[in-house]
Formats: structure tokens, C-alpha cells, sequence
């Protein structure tokens, strides 16, 4: 059901169909984790899909991105999520949530959005903001000119990894494509881990999963 895919100019037949299998596979993963029917993860057919065709590179580019509608229309021109093609498997789940928060954003803004869905995504970010997420991210965010890490946005796309990855392993499941979060244990700076600890990880579950039963 996704307006379109769009591959680099330069990458091979094969590499097309196999970067296509995996987020076929992952999105199927996703729909069951989140409880849809399939296509309804386009969006009602708003959101494209790039493989290492929309990247800028760079000194440190970033794994992937969402190009968000600015326009404020509800049918926008250009809502993509774009996966690099040496770091995007990993990130799908995360730019995923992005376009849903965009998408509730813009839906908000006709009136086209349930005062229930509202509530419910205000209590999902309430939850995270009472974790430590939000200071830990802070500490992050010293070491930059601009707020990244702390933002909004950013702390809920990477606690939507978490639930993903949480979700899946209650199937004895993992999808590396879709979510791939490196382990707290594994962390050099403790205090800068700018997701979900295994303490905050049931209060996060049970927000996701009411945002998404709403």
C-alpha cells in the first residue's frame, strides 16, 4: 500500500530486491507488533519508501531520515522514509514513527483526529518524559549546539525501537532490519543511554500499546 519506492541510482538489481524482501518482512513484523493490517502502515497510501537514494552523506550522515510534510496539507507531496544503503537496516521502526507522529500532527490540524488519540499520545509522551530517558538524553545533548537527542521526537521514535524489539521477543523473535538497538551493558557512558532501561521498559509497553489500542 506505499505511495512508491525509489532506489539509489546506483545500487545493484540485487541488492534492490534483497533491501525490499527484508523491509517487506520487517513491516509485516511491525503490523503484528502494533496490531493493524498491514497496509495500513502506509498511511492511507501518503507514505514512500527510499533505499540510499534521498541521503545527503557527509561527514556523519545519518543511518536514516523521514522527510516530513512542511505544507500542512493533509495529502502531502513528499512524506518518505528513507533507509542509507550501508546503515539504513536497523532504522526502520524508528522513521516509521516519525511519519506517524507527523501524520497525527497534520491530521490534528484539520480536526481529523479523535480527542481519545490525542489523550492518548499526550500520556505516551507524559510517560517517557517521567523516565530518565529525558536526562540522559540532556547529557548527550551538551555536546551539541542544538537539542537532538532530547527532542520530543527523538526520545519517542527510540522508545517506539525499544517496544518493538520488546514485543517481538515475547514470540522469541528479533527483526534486525526493523529495530537493532545496542544493549544498555554495552554502553560506554551509562549515564548518556538515550533509551529505555529494562526498569522503565514495562511503563513504556503499557503506554504504546494503549496509544495504539485507541
Amino acid at each position: 500500500g506505499f505511495r512508491g519506492e525509489q532506489f539509489g541510482a546506483s545500487m545493484p538489481q540485487t541488492e534492490r530486491q534483497s533491501n525490499l524482501t527484508q523491509a517487506y518482512d520487517a513491516l509485516m513484523d511491525l503490523a503484528g507488533v502494533v496490531g493493524v493490517q498491514p497496509k495500513a502502515l502506509s498511511l492511507n497510501g501518503e507514505l514512500g519508501l527510499a533505499f540510499g537514494a534521498r541521503g545527503h552523506g557527509g561527514k556523519n550522515p545519518a543511518a536514516a531520515h523521514y522527510e516530513r510534510d512542511t505544507t500542512g496539507a493533509v495529502t502531502p507531496n513528499r512524506v518518505v522514509i528513507n533507509l542509507t544503503r550501508k546503515n539504513g537496516a536497523g532504522s526502520l521502526a524508528h522513521e516509521w514513527f516519525h511519519a506517524v507522529d507527523n501524520y497525527f500532527a497534520r491530521m490534528r490540524g484539520e480536526k481529523g483526529v479523535r480527542p481519545e488519540m490525542v489523550a492518548a499520545f499526550k500520556e505516551l509522551m507524559k510517560t517517557i518524559n517521567q523516565t530518565g530517558i529525558r536526562e540522559r538524553s540532556k547529557t548527550l545533548d551538551k555536546k551539541r549546539i542544538k537539542d537532538y537527542w532530547s527532542t520530543g521526537l527523538e526520545m519517542a521514535a527510540r522508545s517506539f525501537e525499544s517496544y518493538v524489539i520488546a514485543k517481538l521477543q515475547d514470540q522469541s523473535a528479533s527483526n534486525d532490519y526493523l529495530a537493532n538497538v545496542v544493549d544498555q551493558s554495552m554502553y560506554q557512558i551509562q549515564a548518556a543511554y538515550p533509551y529505555p532501561s529494562m526498569g522503565e521498559m514495562p511503563q513504556i509497553r503499557a503506554a504504546f500499546d494503549h496509544f495504539f489500542d485507541v
